[in-house]
C-alpha cells in the first residue's frame, strides 16, 4: 500500500508491502517486527533509540516507494526539524497497519474435536 506522508512540508511517498520487513532488515540489521512492537508500546515516551528506530522505518517505507532516494543520513537532512518525522508517526503508524491487516477471512470451526485414539495391546 502507498501512501503520501507529509514531513516537514514535504510530500513524501512511502510504501509498506510483502518486501518491507525484509528491506528493513537489510539496510539496518535489524527485526522489523521486534522494533515495530518495542516502539508501539514505548508511543508515549521518545527516547534516542525509539527515534533512531523509528526514523530507519521511515526511511524504509521511502525507499520501498522510490529506490533512488538517498542514503538515510542525507534523506534526513532535508527535514527542518530534529523530530520532524516523529510528527508524521501517526500517519506513518496507519500506513503500517492499514498494510499488515489480511483481506482473508477466518474459516469456521465447524468440526467436532478430535477422539483420542484408543490403543490396544495386541501386536
Amino acid at each position: 500500500m502507498k501512501k503520501v506522508i507529509t514531513i516537514s512540508g514535504k510530500s513524501i511517498l512511502m510504501e509498506a508491502n510483502g518486501g518491507t520487513m525484509r528491506e528493513y532488515r537489510k539496510y539496518f540489521q535489524r527485526d522489523f517486527l521486534s522494533d515495530l512492537f518495542k516502539l508501539k508500546n514505548q508511543m508515549k515516551t521518545k527516547t534516542i533509540e525509539s527515534t533512531e528506530v523509528f526514523e530507519c522505518i521511515a526511511w524504509t517505507l521511502a525507499h520501498k516507494a522510490d529506490p533512488n532516494i538517498p542514503p538515510i543520513d542525507e534523506w534526513l537532512e532535508q527535514f527542518d526539524g530534529m523530530f520532524d518525522v516523529m510528527y508524521a508517526m501517526q500517519e506513518i503508524s496507519e500506513l503500517l497497519d492499514i498494510s499488515s491487516k489480511t483481506i482473508v477471512k477466518p474459516k469456521k470451526n465447524n468440526h467436532q474435536p478430535r477422539k483420542k485414539k484408543q490403543h490396544t495391546k495386541g501386536y
